[in-house]
């Protein structure tokens, strides 16, 4: 049993490291879906899943624009059809610019989806951290926007040497 855990394991390890994409394949996947995203944008992340429930696995594209980090990304969701892909969405305010994190840096902090759900998120700030995350979900034919999840805390020594997090006495 221990073994094949271990194997299990292994794995998922494997499939975690084989999403990261290289630059070459980031190229190919930009020229795969160049009519769908900003002219002089690149691909910089992609997530898959079958939102429409007909058995194909449609795609999630972020792309973002090198020239410009302080633009914001794209976000452009592609349902699959027999002969390729069709335009299911498409944001340019979904996904933030990679400027956009405070002196934490690039905010950008994936994609996740699974069935017909779909969570952008987002980590930034600096002394004061923050996120946040927006979740859609496709029904009624559409994507609709049905949360959003924002923190934010104070990542500081314990100035007041009472303890991170408690009241100052007044």
């Amino acid at each position: 049993m221990k073994i094949f855990l271990f194997f299990l394991f292994l794995q998922a390890g494997t499939a975690l490291l084989a999403q990261n994409i290289t630059e070459e394949q980031q190229l190919a996947l930009t020229d795969s879906f160049n009519r769908f995203i900003p002219r002089g944008h690149t691909v910089e992340d992609t997530a898959m899943a079958d939102f429409n429930n007909d058995g194909l696995r449609d795609i999630v594209v972020v792309s973002g624009n090198k020239n410009d980090p302080d633009q914001n990304r794209c976000l452009v969701i592609l349902a699959a059809a027999k002969n390729g892909y069709t335009l299911s969405a498409k944001s340019a305010a979904a996904v933030l610019c990679a400027g956009c994190g405070g002196a934490f840096g690039d905010p950008y902090a994936g994609v996740a989806c699974r069935k017909n759900i779909l969570v952008i998120h987002h980590y930034g700030g600096s002394a004061w951290r923050w996120t946040s995350d927006f979740t859609f979900r496709f029904q009624n034919n559409q994507w609709e926007l049905i949360g959003i999840s924002q923190d934010s805390y104070i990542n500081t020594e314990d100035c007041n040497r009472k303890g991170v997090g408690t009241q100052a006495e007044i």
